[in-house]
């Protein structure tokens, strides 16, 4: 009678490479996940970051005794915001990152902003967008 003393050199190959594919397999889902995972937290920032400088923008729209749109570029008392098509600066600082498109409209006395971001990669199927719309205080009487 012939007693097993341990696996062949075939069998202890096999379970090496099973365990290799899995491992190879588990691997590229983690860093599928931290890919996605990062790419949705840029994301975020750049949602936060507009925003904020949405909120900007509208102090200073309801502060400006003077306002004039011209393209992608809005003024706003002493303030001027601008789009490059990558960035919505208010005078030379970056406020927000990752701006696809700045649209401001005026219409009487109400200001339309939008602000539409880029896509932070070539799969992403949908763009954030926020909007804004601010009626501008009534032009001070000059006094007699």
């Amino acid at each position: 009678m012939r007693r097993d003393r341990g696996f062949t050199f075939f069998e202890m190959m096999a379970s090496v490479g099973l365990i290799a594919a899995v491992s190879l397999v588990v691997g590229g889902l983690a860093l599928g996940a931290e890919r996605s995972r990062d790419l949705g937290a840029a994301y975020a920032l750049d949602v936060a970051d507009t925003r904020r400088a949405l909120d900007a923008m509208e102090r200073d729209l309801r502060a400006a005794r003077d306002v004039r749109v011209d393209g992608s570029t809005l003024v706003a008392g002493a303030a001027t915001w601008t789009s490059d098509k990558t960035a919505l600066r208010r005078g030379g600082v970056v406020l927000a990152r990752n701006v696809a498109a700045f649209v401001a409209r005026r219409d009487g006395d109400v200001v339309d902003v939008t602000i539409t971001l880029g896509r932070r990669s070539p799969d992403a199927k949908r763009t954030a967008s926020v909007s804004t719309s601010v009626r501008l205080r009534a032009p001070r009487e000059a006094s007699k």
